[in-house]
């Protein structure tokens, strides 16, 4: 048990730090769990020797006959759905100012934008995390009416069939009045 929990403490301490910034290549992450299976078996990283049990197994959960060991894909995965999310949801000074850089509004990406490797990873999970974000309307001032997906699993735009035509300043609370919608007729 004790090689087992240096994997998982040591080995992936050091990774947390670039997965949260890097996608690593799959290849990358496959030697770092061959050195990992290694020690973990034989004790040295260098000597590779025979297992019976395959990565997947060993990842799993006790209950399930693994040692639950880090997978390495799903950590990196989540450090950058983590990261994806809080561009997408933080207004901490670095996500508002990459917001400038590279978004011409919440669901549109400007064109031509100076190049940045934070961006690069962010921009392979927004994508994921936009789709599967739902809202709670409070007083409707953080909800844009027309795009954000309040009311369905769709935006309104969507379903009225809006493409340009609908502001993307607008929230919620500006149609919501003394208990009742008011909605413009286009």
């Amino acid at each position: 048990m004790g090689r087992i929990q240096l994997v998982n403490t040591v080995i992936t301490g050091f990774l947390d730090y670039s997965f949260n910034m890097y996608k690593w290549f799959v290849s990358l992450l496959k030697q770092v769990e061959q050195w990992c299976g290694n020690f973990i078996w034989i004790g040295d990283i260098l000597k590779k020797g025979i297992t019976t049990i395959n990565w997947a197994t060993i990842c799993s959960p006790i209950e399930n006959e693994g040692l639950k060991i880090i997978n390495l894909h799903h950590e990196n995965n989540a450090h950058l759905l983590n990261l994806a999310w809080n561009f997408a949801y933080n207004n901490k000074s670095w996500s508002f100012l990459l917001k400038v850089k590279v978004l011409k509004s919440k669901y549109e990406f400007r064109k031509v934008y100076r190049s940045s490797s934070l961006w690069y990873e962010i921009k392979q999970f927004y994508a994921t995390i936009l789709n599967y974000t739902s809202w709670t309307v409070g007083t409707g001032t953080f909800i844009n009416f027309w795009n954000d997906k309040w009311c369905s699993s769709t935006s309104l735009a969507n379903i009225a069939g809006l493409s340009d035509g609908a502001s993307i300043l607008d929230t919620a609370s500006q149609f919501w009045t003394d208990r009742d919608w008011n909605i413009p007729l286009f």
